[in-house]
């Protein structure tokens, strides 16, 4: 995956809500956040927009899952 944010991103969303893994959900959105948009200037902003994604599905976690082992 690399330098992009986005396929992180629709891991999280697609495959870990879909298997109820709130776990692994905040691991994949923590692992596009730890990119670093600098690092290719030319998927800059696409990693921007990624990030603040993810951000907004962390803060809205709990709105995809029935039961979250974190206990959040």
């Amino acid at each position: 995956m690399g330098l992009r944010a986005g396929p992180y991103v629709a891991l999280a969303t697609a495959v870990s809500v879909k298997n109820q893994n709130a776990a692994e959900f905040r691991q994949l959105l923590g692992q596009a956040l730890a990119i670093d948009v600098n690092a290719d200037i030319r998927d800059r902003l696409v990693n921007v927009i990624n990030q603040r994604k993810a951000r907004w599905l962390l803060d809205h976690a709990a709105d995809f899952f029935l039961l979250d082992e974190g206990g959040e």
